[in-house]
């Protein structure tokens, strides 16, 4: 599903790719990969004060298996359309 992600984080260290997410989901998940190959994530969190922001953060670097300070948002703060970078 998201190989090609971990594929990509291994061989360069480094991997930017856009999130679409729902917050106020009931747990913070891993949907699907859409259409234009972007990740859709379900996020426990309400979008208030930047709690969603950090939810989702804390699961990119579960899913990816790194620290927290090795997942960032570079865009989309306050849209449900998102870029994230990821540092291994």
């Amino acid at each position: 599903m998201i190989a090609h992600l971990f594929e990509e984080l291994a061989a360069k260290g480094t991997v930017r790719f856009a999130v679409r997410v729902r917050p106020n989901a009931p747990q913070t998940r891993l949907v699907s990969v859409l259409d234009d190959g972007s990740l859709k994530m379900d996020i426990a969190a309400p979008p208030e004060g930047g709690k969603a922001n950090m939810e989702l953060l804390r699961g990119v670097a579960q899913i990816f298996g790194v620290p927290r300070a090795s997942v960032e948002l570079l865009a989309g703060a306050a849209d449900r359309h998102k870029i994230v970078k990821v540092t291994r």
